[in-house]
């Protein structure tokens, strides 16, 4: 009944953040901080996309969301949207790299 309609209604509402454009300009600040030619033909970041069954409420506050790196399930970032309840925008939020991805981002640095 109430509760499932509820629950329906919030992750609705979630799904509806971690498309939004706000969110979008959040990931790609994150993925050039990462790697600095992301998104470029030289970049070890192409693409990404939303892994919409990862969306779920943080407990400390926020939406974690799963992001994979150029189509593949072994390359991700897990990031927590924030928004600044104040002013309505997101904030910088913590993210967590998939090992492989970490290693990927490492050696492209150290050439």
């Amino acid at each position: 009944g109430y509760m499932k309609y509820q629950e329906h209604k919030e992750r609705e509402a979630m799904l509806e953040i971690v498309k939004s454009e706000e969110a979008r300009e959040r990931y790609q600040t994150l993925f050039k901080n990462l790697d600095k030619d992301a998104f470029a033909e030289n970049g070890i970041i192409q693409s990404y996309e939303i892994d919409e069954e990862s969306v779920a409420h943080n407990p400390m506050g926020g939406v974690l969301v799963k992001l994979y790196i150029n189509g593949k399930e072994n390359l991700y970032v897990v990031y927590n949207l924030n928004k600044d309840i104040n002013t309505g925008k997101f904030m910088s939020g913590s993210s967590t790299i998939s090992p492989d991805l970490s290693t990927l981002l490492k050696e492209s640095s150290d050439e």
